[in-house]
C-alpha cells in the first residue's frame, strides 16, 4: 500500500468570485477542527498582491516581478517552517489564473515548490526531523460557478475589503476577452461547483476527497 505523505500543498484556483477565499477559510476550520495533531495554514494570494499594489500598479512589471517573488517565497517558507511543518498538515494556497502571472510561475507551483520546501527544510533543521525530509503532496482543486453568480458576487462586501476584482461590468469584459484561461494550470485533481454549495457544504466535499 502507497503512504499517503503527511503534509500537503492544497491549490485552490478558480475565476474570481467563485468563493476561493471563503471555502479555503471554511476548509482551513475544518481541518483545524477534525485531524487532531495536523497544522493547516491558509496562504491567500491577496496577503501578496494587496501589498505589492501600495507599490505598483497591477500588470506592470514591476508589479509582476514582485508579486511572483513574494509568491514564491511565502510558499516555501510555510511549507519548510519548523513551526508548522513539524505537524503533518498543510498550506491551503487560493489563486487565480489570469494573463498577467508568468506561465513559469505555475510551471514551479506545480512541479517543483513542493521539492523546494522540503530542500530547504532539510538544510535548516538540525537533527534531521523525519516528516521535514519526507515528500509533500500537491493537491490541485478546482472551483467553478455559473457566470451570472460569479458576476453578482463581484461587488460584495467581503471583496470590498481587499484589492478584488469588484467592477461587474468590467469582470464582463475580461471573460469576453480570456483575461483568465492563461496561463493553463496543467492538472486539477477536484472541481466543485459553488453556485448552489454553502461554503462548509464545499469545504466538507474538499476534506473528503483529501482524507477519502
Amino acid at each position: 500500500m502507497l503512504m499517503v505523505p503527511r503534509r500537503t500543498l492544497l491549490v485552490i484556483h478558480g475565476m474570481p468570485a467563485v468563493g476561493k477565499l471563503t471555502v479555503a477559510t471554511a476548509l482551513e476550520a475544518v481541518l483545524t477542527q477534525c485531524r487532531e495533531g495536523e497544522s493547516w495554514t491558509l496562504y491567500h494570494n491577496h496577503m501578496v498582491v494587496d501589498e505589492v499594489l501600495t507599490r505598483h500598479a497591477f500588470g506592470t512589471p514591476g508589479f509582476v516581478r514582485e508579486r511572483d517573488e513574494r509568491w514564491r517565497e511565502g510558499l516555501v517558507s510555510r511549507l519548510s517552517d519548523p513551526a508548522l511543518a513539524a505537524k503533518p498538515g498543510g498550506v491551503i494556497f487560493t489563486y487565480n489564473t489570469e494573463n498577467t502571472v508568468p506561465p513559469e510561475f505555475v510551471a514551479w507551483l506545480f512541479n517543483e515548490c513542493c521539492q523546494e520546501a522540503v530542500t530547504a527544510a532539510t538544510a535548516t533543521i538540525s537533527g534531521g526531523d523525519a516528516l521535514l525530509q519526507e515528500p509533500i503532496r500537491m493537491v490541485s482543486v478546482c472551483l467553478v460557478a455559473d457566470q451570472a453568480v460569479a458576476i453578482s458576487r463581484v461587488d460584495t462586501d467581503d471583496r470590498k475589503q481587499r484589492k478584488k476584482l469588484q467592477d461587474k461590468d468590467f469582470y464582463e469584459k475580461l471573460i469576453q476577452e480570456g483575461t483568465f484561461l492563461e496561463p493553463a494550470i496543467p492538472r486539477t485533481d477536484l472541481i466543485v461547483e459553488t453556485s448552489t454549495l454553502q461554503p462548509d457544504e464545499a469545504s466538507l466535499k474538499i476534506a473528503a476527497f483529501l482524507f477519502p
